[in-house]
């Protein structure tokens, strides 16, 4: 093997390792790498509710169309500045770094929930189209170191869902 094609095997693991294989968007790990980077971030953690009943009643495969639909909707937000990551198999990070308000956070969140909770997916299985209701839940943590950005979205996480609120915003 040539030293190039050696550093060419590099980058493509490289990427391998920082990508999502299902979704092609940027993984838990590549979100780690680039968060302390981040000087004033704010973190939307969005979390498909239940999402293992899917997987139960539709298969394995209608999953992974579940998350690429959910991956495509959110990947329209990185419009607005906002970095996409899938973080786990049912949870997705939109970072952004700026000034916004909570407010215009707030707004994003309402956003997303309307077009992931109030409208059906259409998911073709078997030559059928077959509408599929998914619900999220949202935390969206501001104002907080970055290093620990991801723990305060999980415990907000757990608060919005026991609480049966649809978005929680955590800040200090």
């Amino acid at each position: 093997m040539t030293k190039e094609e050696l550093q060419q095997r590099v980058l493509e693991l490289e990427d391998r390792y920082y990508h999502d294989e299902l979704t092609g968007l940027q993984n838990r790990y590549a979100m780690s790498k680039h968060l302390l980077s981040y000087k004033n971030p704010k973190m939307l953690l969005i979390d498909i509710n239940k999402f293992s009943l899917i997987n139960n009643i539709y298969g394995g495969k209608v999953g992974d169309k579940v998350l690429i639909k959910v991956a495509s909707i959110l990947t329209t937000f990185t419009q607005l500045g906002c970095v996409l990551y899938r973080t786990s198999s049912d949870q997705f990070v939109l970072i952004k770094e700026n000034k916004d308000t909570n407010e215009s956070c707030s707004n994003m969140a309402q956003n997303i929930l309307n077009i992931i909770n109030y409208k059906p997916l259409v998911i073709k299985i078997d030559e059928v189209d077959v509408d599929i209701n998914i619900a999220a839940t949202i935390a969206i943590v501001a104002n907080e170191d970055a290093g620990k950005l991801l723990g305060y979205a999980d415990m907000t996480l757990r608060y919005a869902k026991k609480t049966y609120q649809p978005f929680v915003i955590y800040s200090r």
